[in-house]
């Protein structure tokens, strides 16, 4: 597989995964029978929602503007990807700049 290709394939995969994972958080919230302390655990567990869609935000992000160029039909979701990015930088949830070896300078 080409490095365009394999581009491709890991920005599509991390759209989709987003989605789920988004979709999967909505549902738990909307949950009116689920208890208060259940969806806190699905949701901000070690293997919750919110931290899953945090590494798919940190996967896509250096690629975005490519993910644009290759998926225009996905305007919507870039912009509410935008607006989610936004606040995780405004709340310093990443916590600094990112160490991985393809970061690195």
């Amino acid at each position: 597989m080409s490095k365009d290709k394999a581009l491709l394939h890991m920005m599509s995969w991390a759209i989709q995964h987003i989605y789920n994972t988004h979709k999967e958080t909505l549902e738990v919230m909307d949950n009116k029978e689920m208890p208060e302390s259940e969806k806190v655990m699905r949701l901000k567990g070690p293997w919750g929602s919110d931290h899953r869609l945090l590494n798919f935000f940190v996967l896509l992000s250096p690629a975005l503007n490519e993910a644009k160029e290759a998926f225009p039909e996905q305007d919507q979701f870039f912009k509410w990807f935008e607006e989610r990015m936004a606040y995780i930088k405004e709340n310093n949830l990443l916590q600094g700049e990112c160490g991985c070896v393809g970061c690195k300078e």
